[in-house]
């Protein structure tokens, strides 16, 4: 699809806010997707990026409409030697609306976790939330992780779920 078909379909859709994800968006021709987050913006959407964290922002493109969910990918992950450096996506998330993700598998991503979220921590602003996600979307691992965050972080961090695995949904 070209840009400006994307964008017909989503002024057919009727909805204000649009998510950008689907393997790695960021992976794709930047100019052709740095147009598409601009013709959205244009026409006042809210959008969202979400990407794997290891290609870097589109750095000159900042709108209080546009927000970058960079995952950063734990141990049980075995990508981890992906992620951006914290310095990098430090000075790509200046300025921008936006979100770290962790997904927690076990003790050791949880401490990889927070040992990630303490590098950022006084580096990026406040509105810049940690999102904790436990992998079995469990209240029990839920629980086990709210136990063991130090309490300077538990104000910044958000906790999501996958709803269908809690509904034991495919």
């Amino acid at each position: 699809m070209s840009v400006s078909d994307i964008v017909q379909a989503c002024v057919e859709l009727n909805n204000r806010q649009i998510l950008i994800t689907g393997g790695e968006p960021l992976d794709r021709d930047r100019q052709l997707i740095k147009g598409l987050l601009l013709s959205l913006l244009r026409l006042h959407y809210r959008v969202q990026v979400e990407t794997g964290g290891y290609i870097p922002l589109i750095g000159d493109l900042e709108s209080p409409h546009l927000y970058w969910i960079v995952d950063r990918k734990g141990p049980s992950s075995k990508m981890t030697r992906r992620n951006l450096p914290p310095e990098k996506l430090i000075h790509d998330l200046r300025g921008k609306e936006g979100a770290l993700k962790y997904v927690v598998a076990d003790e050791k991503d949880l401490n990889w976790a927070i040992k990630d979220m303490q590098l950022f921590e006084d580096a990026l602003p406040p509105k810049i939330p940690f999102l904790l996600s436990p992998i079995d979307g469990t209240a029990a691992h839920l629980s086990w992780m709210t136990e063991k965050l130090p309490k300077n972080l538990l104000g910044r961090v958000v906790f999501s779920v996958q709803i269908h695995k809690l509904a034991e949904m495919p």
